[in-house]
């Protein structure tokens, strides 16, 4: 805690940037790289951040394992013996609750696509976006604007907001303006789309083989159409733009496509270099120059398991960097680019108000987790939650009436056992051997099936079958919309997207309570997947 105190006490809070001739090789080189820091990892850890920032001018972070009062603490020292100001990236696609712990977790992507009343996104936009400032980050690498066309893929999923490329664009746009309002830099990803992909790079690099007219119509268009600061491509292979390169090398993509034909002339990120779509296939002293190269600003490297960040930090980044600086010694890289690039950086961080002051008070946390935020949180849940099919008329339900609550996927306590009566998987047995004696069966479905195919399990499947051919059965479905094909011969199913509390809350008020309307829509079209 000592050293924390020194190091604001010592750090100059009014460093005027330099003119950027007066940066060394060295200085401008490690302004390109982004590593990550794990607060509550221990003293080792932190030392290896230190060292890079310290010894190889590392100019950028992105935040994993934390919670806000230790990640405070720890970027305040690490700006502290930064010679300039760091640039402090977060994964909040969700919210701050993606990466820290003590924090809100706010709803998916995908469950945000079902709700008609975008005030409220633009809501959790300025809400997330004040969060991410308040623990440090200045720059948000979200929203995600892939649409999700391809419902067998393994990574994107929950994190598209549907496969409806205008409610995408919708929907981003204004998460997009909520964050930036706060200061927040916004970044969108994964260009040029990754919702149709049936494979996931941090395992093998994915091929997208839609043509360009599909490509400008779906996968380019959330990009072009939305207005964020940053954009973060993708580790995928088009052969329809680059037979030879992925997209994280092409410059025919990253150049010809996004900077001169689209545009943008914001800051592009790498997605993580240390990603096996290309350690596969690439010494990580290649990746950077390479992803230098395609037309890249900043070169990011992030884990979340800790052999592959220390990796990261001990030798795949320092090789990167000392490769690269061995070609720019030998002129075989451009130092006019470099200085291009170098200079968007630390204007980005002007724009910031990093240069008069990086730090942040720990005050700020206090309210994380504030009423408003909370309201927010069950509210968005309200008003995504989706009647399927309601064909039996049996909502709202009479408390009058005998009710049976089968819950399967989840042994979580259930908060409304007072209306009806709580079966699990474990005690499945009595609910049927007792089917007759209900009027209703409520079946609470969560199936935990994290990678596709999105398939309830046979197993399952006949017992729902079963419950339902002797007793009026409703389906409420907290996991996944695309779970929803198998359900097509049940005639009441409720679709609420998230084995979440907030959920359970909305779906019991819906159950209940005459005066509530399920206004959600579902955000993916399901007769064609």
């Amino acid at each position: 805690m000592l050293r924390f105190l020194i190091c604001l006490l010592i750090l100059p809070f009014s460093i005027l940037t330099k003119p950027l001739d007066e940066l060394s090789l060295d200085e401008k080189i490690g302004q390109l790289f982004i590593i990550p820091v794990c607060p509550l990892r221990d003293k080792d850890h932190i030392a290896d951040v230190e060292k890079l920032i310290k010894e190889y001018h590392i100019g950028g972070v992105i935040v994993k394992a934390s919670d806000p009062q230790t990640q405070i603490r720890t970027l305040n020292y690490l700006q502290s013996i930064a010679k300039y100001p760091l640039l402090v990236c977060i994964d909040a696609e969700w919210g701050l609750g993606m990466r820290m712990i003590n924090t809100i977790s706010f709803p998916h992507n995908m469950t945000l696509g079902a709700i008609k009343n975008n005030q409220l996104i633009y809501d959790l936009g300025k809400i997330i976006g004040k969060q991410c400032r308040q623990v440090g980050a200045h720059i948000n690498l979200a929203p995600v604007v892939d649409v999700n066309s391809n419902p067998l893929n393994p990574i994107i999923h929950m994190r598209s907001f549907g496969d409806n490329v205008d409610n995408v664009i919708a929907k981003a746009s204004l998460i997009i303006q909520g964050m930036e309002e706060e200061n927040i830099f916004t970044c969108t990803k994964h260009f040029p789309g990754h919702g149709d992909v049936s494979t996931d790079p941090h395992e093998e690099l994915p091929i997208v083989t839609a043509d360009v007219k599909q490509l400008w119509k779906i996968n380019f268009a959330p990009f072009i159409k939305t207005k964020a600061h940053c954009i973060m491509t993708a580790h995928l292979l088009i052969p329809a733009l680059d037979l030879k390169n992925p997209v994280t090398f092409s410059s025919k993509i990253v150049q010809e496509i996004l900077q001169k034909e689209i545009g943008f002339q914001g800051l592009i990120i790498t997605d993580a270099l240390n990603m096996k779509a290309l350690s596969r296939y690439y010494m990580p002293e290649d990746t950077a120059i390479n992803a230098y190269l395609a037309g890249h600003d900043l070169l990011l490297y992030g884990d979340h398991i800790n052999p592959n960040i220390d990796k990261i930090l001990k030798e795949d980044v320092p090789k990167a960097i000392e490769n690269m600086k061995k070609a720019f010694q030998e002129h075989k890289l451009d130092e006019d680019t470099l200085n291009k690039k170098v200079s968007k950086i630390m204007n980005a961080k002007e724009e910031l108000g990093l240069f008069k002051n990086r730090m942040v008070a720990e005050s700020g946390i206090k309210n994380l987790c504030s009423s408003e935020a909370l309201r927010l949180n069950q509210k968005l849940f309200d008003e995504a939650i989706t009647m399927v099919r309601n064909e039996q008329n049996l909502l709202p339900l009479l408390l009058s009436k005998k009710t049976a609550c089968l819950k399967l996927g989840s042994d979580e306590q259930d908060i409304f056992n007072t209306s009806y009566t709580t079966f699990t998987e474990k005690n499945v047995k009595n609910l049927l051997s007792s089917l007759n004696t209900f009027n209703n069966v409520i079946i609470c479905l969560t199936t935990n099936i994290k990678k596709p195919p999105f398939t309830i399990p046979q197993e399952t499947m006949q017992l729902l079958e079963e419950i339902n051919k002797k007793t009026p059965t409703i389906i409420i479905v907290f996991d996944t919309p695309y779970l929803l094909k198998d359900l097509t011969n049940f005639q009441t199913v409720i679709m609420a997207y998230e084995n979440d509390q907030c959920a359970k809350i909305s779906a019991f008020k819906l159950l209940f309570n005459k005066t509530n309307v399920a206004k959600g829509v579902l955000p993916i079209n399901i007769t064609k997947n």
